[in-house]
């Protein structure tokens, strides 16, 4: 399953071209979230839970996820596919 996450229109959510700032599930930008700041952290929800970690780019631009905590609310309806998260990419378009 492949959920698109989208860069949000903040201005205010930098630089382009790199992984850092707010990504938010486009059929849901007021509840689904993952922001990645410059200092290699991130925190996000899943529209339930609420999670944190680190992250870092590889050689090949891969977004690898670690040390991933999150609370473990049971939401009827919610699917909390965001928790399991472990590598990512950016792509173009």
């Amino acid at each position: 399953t492949t959920t698109e996450l989208v860069r949000t229109d903040d201005p205010n959510v930098g630089p382009l071209g790199q992984p850092i700032g707010q990504w938010v599930d486009a059929e849901r930008p007021d509840e689904v979230f993952l922001s990645l700041a410059a200092d290699g952290t991130f925190g996000g929800n899943d529209g339930c839970n609420i999670l944190a970690g680190s992250w870092e780019v590889t050689d090949d631009d891969a977004v690898v996820f670690s040390d991933v905590v999150s609370t473990l609310r049971y939401c009827e309806g919610v699917d909390t596919w965001l928790s399991l998260l472990a590598t990512g990419r950016v792509q173009s378009g």
